[in-house]
């Protein structure tokens, strides 16, 4: 009997040591996730500010549009004054769940609001990404209504991670 209850409690021991080590992880992943997450930027766009024509948000309700924006700032600086040296539509099919992405080129002449033929990397020095998101709508008839930007620092960073593995 004593036998048994000794390996009971070996077991029994190494059952929780399992259980510690797993939750520690679990902790330590999400407070680094969490820490990822609270250093990104949120801006807020008013969707009236994009131009989203009516038909073209019927005839694609089946995708999620989103721009992805790799700007030439090396600072924390996401504004003005930044062109969008790279400019990426990631097409989602909310049925089949399929990815496409599609470069736009820096130096394609778009009609931006306000500022009528330039190159379409302008658009976001002039008015950051809702200006940007607004020329390509209006110019691509697409429904953007989400974006992501990310400057040379971030670009680096992120190499750096994915050269771990």
């Amino acid at each position: 009997m004593k036998k048994s209850n000794k390996i009971i409690k070996i077991i029994l021991a190494i059952f929780i040591i399992i259980l510690i080590s797993v939750l520690a992880g679990f902790f330590v992943l999400y407070t680094y996730v969490n820490n990822k997450i609270s250093k990104m930027q949120k801006v807020d766009i008013k969707e009236e500010e994009l131009n989203i024509d009516s038909k073209v948000e019927e005839n694609l309700t089946d995708y999620t549009n989103i721009a992805i924006f790799g700007l030439d700032s090396r600072n924390l600086n996401l504004g003005e004054g930044n062109r969008s040296d790279s400019i990426i539509i990631a097409s989602i099919n909310n049925n089949t769940k399929e990815i496409k992405l599609v470069s736009v080129y820096r130096d394609t002449y778009v009609d931006i609001e306000g500022h009528g033929l330039d190159k379409i990397t302008h658009a976001y020095s002039y008015g950051e990404a809702p200006l940007a998101i607004n020329t390509l709508n209006k110019n691509f008839d697409l429904n953007i209504k989400k974006f992501i930007t990310v400057n040379f620092d971030s670009v680096v960073e992120m190499v750096d991670l994915v050269g771990r593995n």
